[in-house]
């Protein structure tokens, strides 16, 4: 009788542990995608606050500064006829 009860004891632990690894592993893998991801879109705005690329230095030029130096070369091949 005391060999039954040790041996239910025995597989309970056993399944309780495959268990508890299993979604360790399972949930381990989600975070890292979801890690992945969201580093992503930080990244993004980070460069987007700071105007300098984390990763390569590269600064950004923003959108409104690119739209000025267009409408100057527009005017400037209005003038000449270009």
């Amino acid at each position: 009788m005391p060999e039954i009860i040790v041996l239910i004891v025995l597989v309970l632990l056993t399944g309780f542990l495959t268990g508890y690894a299993l979604g360790r592993r399972i949930g381990r893998t989600e975070g890292e995608k979801a890690g992945a991801a969201k580093e992503g879109i930080e990244l993004r705005e980070d460069v987007l606050k700071r105007g300098v690329c984390r990763v390569c230095g590269m600064k950004v030029v923003k959108k409104e500064k690119v739209e000025e130096k267009e409408e100057i070369i527009r005017r400037r091949q209005d003038v000449t006829g270009h």
